[in-house]
């Protein structure tokens, strides 16, 4: 039997997100391009935020360019990352497991836990968090023969607070059984922001 979505799951959230942005670019000199761009916004449930980003081109040549930029950013968790809720049958190894993937805020995730205690334990984690970037790049650009165009590109981001889904928490475990308690599932996954990351890579 597949539980799925049930009457308990159902949440009515909202969010609003008021946004500027600004982009000015201008010739320095014959051979230097300076951009400077700048974003401002408001979330109604995560406050405010300023990002920004420089980047600059210079010919080297009348055909061949050196460019670069830096910036960061903001991602807040979406609203299925911290509202989301269900109840999936997975199947491992042939046998069926009742998995429960609860929402950021549910006390199962939020609350601490106490081996003896009272109420609704939990995992202890704390509530979804923006995830913020920080974004390098720098390249080299050339025309050929008129007609073609060669670039080569190197990048980097960290995002740091990354949020991603849990891994399965087991009542195998006896911390994870008390946590669960009389609920009808074997297993328990959340998102939360568990991890940082660095992408590198070179484009041609």
């Amino acid at each position: 039997m597949f539980p799925g979505y049930q009457p308990s799951d159902a949440l009515n959230r909202s969010r609003t997100n008021t946004a500027g942005y600004v982009d000015l670019e201008s010739d320095i000199t014959e051979k230097l391009l300076v951009s400077v761009a700048g974003r401002a916004e408001r979330y109604s449930d995560f406050g405010n935020n300023v990002s920004g980003k420089l980047a600059a081109r210079y010919s080297l040549l009348p055909d061949v360019a050196v460019r670069g930029a830096i910036s960061n950013g903001f991602r807040a968790p979406s609203l299925q990352q911290r509202y989301f809720t269900n109840t999936s049958t997975q199947f491992v190894q042939g046998a069926p497991n009742q998995v429960l993937t609860v929402n950021n805020d549910n006390p199962i995730v939020r609350n601490g836990f106490t081996a003896g205690g009272v109420g609704q334990q939990g995992f202890g984690i704390g509530s979804l968090k923006q995830e913020k970037s920080k974004n390098y790049s720098l390249g080299l650009t050339a025309r050929i023969l008129k007609t073609g165009t060669i670039t080569l590109d190197a990048y980097q981001i960290d995002i740091q607070d990354r949020i991603v889904l849990s891994s399965q928490f087991s009542r195998a475990n006896p911390t994870v059984a008390a946590i669960l308690g009389t609920l009808p599932v074997s297993q328990v996954q959340f998102f939360a922001n568990a991890v940082n990351t660095r992408t590198r890579a070179l484009m041609w």
